[in-house]
């Protein structure tokens, strides 16, 4: 299990749209949040956030895949939608990942490196994903990667 070489970081307007279930109430005595960006309970992965204006990196040339847009209009999701994920991805919610790849994505933040979000929207899974040169960022569904 990887540790957390980094202080997470997440945008300020990010954190106040997460639901109330993962935010404790309180910040801490030095100006961080709590929160469970597992989102599954464990006290373990709760930890303590740093709140940023704006983004914590560009997005690059946004691409999606034709498979990712179909399956979203026959689901009758509209386009809106993708970028509210847009906005979460690069405010620090990185969805529903593993503790692992929340904790890698974090330092990839500061070191440059490919990063990987995975959100719901109805059905469909999305993933997001932004490079480490920070040229593209890509939606896909899991299955066309």
């Amino acid at each position: 299990m990887s540790t957390r070489p980094v202080r997470p970081k997440m945008s300020r307007s990010i954190y106040e749209q997460l639901p109330d279930e993962v935010k404790f109430p309180f910040p801490t005595p030095d100006g961080t949040v709590t929160v469970d960006r597992t989102r599954d309970g464990d006290e373990y992965f709760v930890h303590d956030v740093e709140l940023v204006d704006g983004p914590l990196f560009p997005l690059g040339r946004v691409v999606a895949t034709t498979a990712l847009l179909g399956e979203l209009e026959a689901a009758g999701i509209e386009e809106p939608a993708l970028g509210a994920l847009l906005e979460r991805h690069r405010g620090g919610d990185w969805g529903e990942l593993p503790a692992e790849d929340i904790f890698s994505n974090d330092e990839a933040v500061v070191s440059g490196q490919r990063i990987l979000s995975s959100y719901s929207l109805a059905e469909v899974r999305v993933w997001v994903i932004t490079e480490w040169d920070r040229s593209v960022t890509t939606l896909l569904r899991p299955e066309d990667h």
